[in-house]
């Protein structure tokens, strides 16, 4: 081994290499998204999955991996710069999930009726529940924080956006 070689250096390494690999994937899946829908002339489910497919497995990806030491995009960003970059990305993704959805639910009399719809639907409404929450974590108002310390605020507003996440890819 080198001299100054550690196994946190290699940690590193390993990160930023899957860090790298994650940002080609979102990029690949934004291009995918992109073509598909513009073939299809952005019109009805051409453009619910663009939005909600681009807030989801793009703005929103991106935005919960702000915050990482690797990542090339922020890593040079102080932490708080940092959190206005992922409250910026998760706003838009957020919205573009929620408007794609509403979007859909608009155009069908019959809704969730399939399993996609179902987890979709709840999907939507943790995106609506974590922009809340989210909002609530940054700016910390008074009646928060007399309810539960700052630590659990994080702590839910990571758990539920994760799982919130999470139910946006599985649907």
């Amino acid at each position: 081994m080198p001299e100054g070689y550690t196994g946190a250096t290699a940690w590193v390494q390993i990160q930023s290499i899957l860090n790298s690999i994650n940002h080609m994937l979102i990029f690949l899946v934004a291009a995918f998204f992109f073509v598909l829908a513009r073939s299809l002339d952005f019109k009805d489910t051409a453009m619910h999955m663009f939005m909600t497919g681009t807030g989801f497995h793009v703005l929103i990806a991106q935005a919960m991996m702000s915050h990482s030491k690797v990542n090339p995009l922020t890593r040079w960003l102080s932490h708080r710069n940092k959190a206005r970059f992922h409250a910026i990305l998760q706003i838009v993704g957020g919205t573009m999930v929620l408007l794609g959805s509403l979007g859909k639910f608009s155009n069908k009399d019959v809704h969730f009726n399939t399993w996609h719809g179902r987890v979709g639907g709840a999907a939507a409404f943790g995106c609506a529940a974590s922009i809340v929450g989210g909002f609530v974590n940054y700016f910390q108002p008074k009646f928060a924080l007399k309810v539960m310390p700052p630590s659990e605020l994080r702590f839910r507003h990571n758990l539920f956006g994760l799982l919130t996440f999470s139910l946006g890819m599985g649907a």
